[in-house]
């Protein structure tokens, strides 16, 4: 077998070649690292500014009726004979609105009548009877005193004055049961008039009227079906037509209210309130007492008057959807991105030193953001950088290359909306 020596120390010199460089790399110093403008990563910050701006409070809520009055029948079971107007009805006050059947009213009134007339004819007999009594009593008086006179002289005998005093006696007793019998025939009268008064009232309940003017909101009262005073109104009237926007409230946002009602000192401010299907807002006013908290949830409520001329004019219908723009005075703060605050479950933001390291700090905000910024209560200050964007992949300490970029849009002095949404029913999440 013939080794070909020459391949074999090339090879060989390969191997050590390759031995050689692999030992240099191993003893060689590392590489300068790179400049700081290149190391970590990269996010984009934010100073922390201080700004005033005036903004305004959207409400989203309906359109509620001031007051509702329900309207029963006063009298039950009688069937309904005629229903006068319908649901949508302006009505004014006295107004006709149902009738029911006056049939056994009707029969009940003739026989309380004629029973009245009956006692009050009663009533006058006994009293002429009573009449007569006292008048025979005054003359059997007379005459017994005449006879008393004779006896004295021994003109009538001792029997005769007996008889006399007996007629006295008799007619005495006579004008006292005439006595008895009247006072029964004016009681029984009497009776009979105040059941007639009950029967006229009832015949005038046989109508039910509008209470007051306003709209006919609902209807219930069909023609024939019987009324009842335990079931549903047969109407539901909103006096006057008056209509509310009313809308829900975290307690956070009814505190927003509070303070602007309490600047009003019971003055009422104007506020644009826009409602679905109609076309230009319409103008509703904020008063001092406007913002109440319910009992049952702890949440806040809302009512803002809508203009009388408006609802007149527009014919705004009750639960249309709406929203108000309630106008806020100006605060001055520090404020800065929504975006740039993260949630943990307390608000923090990550505020980057002097060495160029992400700082977890928590912070206090106010409840409602403004162009998506945030006024910030507590916690940061003036002119800090704070990481506008990609916090959520930082960790505390961690170096990175930080962008500034001007997030806080110029706003001083322009209003803007800060949106309000409406509060959860019971059994939702806010």
């Amino acid at each position: 077998m013939c080794v070909d020596w020459i391949r074999v120390r090339q090879l060989g010199d390969f191997f050590i070649s390759l031995l050689l460089t692999l030992a240099l790399i191993s003893c060689s110093k590392p590489e300068a690292p790179l400049a700081n403008q290149n190391a970590g990563l990269r996010v984009s910050v934010e100073r922390v500014t201080e700004r005033s701006n005036a903004g305004e409070l959207v409400l989203l809520g309906q359109i509620v009726a001031k007051e509702s009055v329900r309207i029963a029948p006063q009298i039950d079971g009688l069937r309904i004979t005629a229903v006068h107007v319908d649901e949508g009805a302006r009505v004014a006050t006295g107004q006709l609105l149902v009738s029911l059947d006056d049939a056994a009213i009707n029969a009940e009134l003739a026989l309380v009548q004629s029973e009245l007339a009956g006692s009050l004819a009663n009533v006058n007999q006994v009293q002429a009877q009573l009449a007569g009594s006292k008048s025979r009593a005054a003359l059997a008086q007379a005459e017994l005193a005449r006879y008393a006179k004779v006896a004295e002289i021994g003109a009538v005998s001792a029997a005769d004055l007996q008889s006399r005093r007996a007629l006295v006696q008799q007619n005495d007793s006579d004008v006292h049961s005439e006595q008895q019998a009247v006072s029964v025939a004016l009681a029984a009268k009497e009776a009979n008039q105040a059941r007639l008064r009950n029967a006229l009232a009832r015949h005038e309940n046989l109508t039910i009227k509008a209470p007051a003017a306003g709209i006919l909101a609902e209807r219930n009262a069909v023609v024939g079906s019987i009324a009842s005073i335990s079931d549903a109104p047969l109407f539901v009237l909103h006096p006057h037509g008056l209509r509310e926007f009313e809308a829900a409230l975290d307690l956070s946002q009814l505190t927003k209210l509070a303070e602007l009602t309490r600047s009003l000192n019971d003055r009422a401010l104007e506020v644009s309130v826009q409602v679905a299907g109609i076309r230009q807002p319409v103008r509703a006013y904020l008063r001092t007492q406007a913002a109440s908290v319910r009992s049952a949830d702890r949440r806040g409520i809302v009512r803002l008057s809508l203009s009388s001329d408006a609802v007149a004019e527009t014919a705004i219908a009750i639960g249309a959807s709406a929203s108000a723009s309630v106008p806020l005075p100006a605060t001055q703060g520090l404020w800065i991105s929504q975006s740039a605050v993260l949630f943990n479950p307390e608000p923090m933001v990550y505020v980057v030193d002097a060495q160029q390291r992400a700082r977890m700090r928590k912070i206090q905000i106010a409840p409602l953001s403004h162009l998506g910024q945030l006024q910030v209560l507590r916690g940061l200050a003036l002119d800090e950088r704070v990481v506008a964007s990609a916090a959520a992949l930082l960790t505390e300490g961690l170096l990175v290359r930080a962008v500034l970029i001007n997030a806080a849009p110029a706003l001083r002095g322009l209003a803007a909306p800060v949106i309000a949404a409406p509060a959860a029913t019971a059994g939702e999440k806010p």
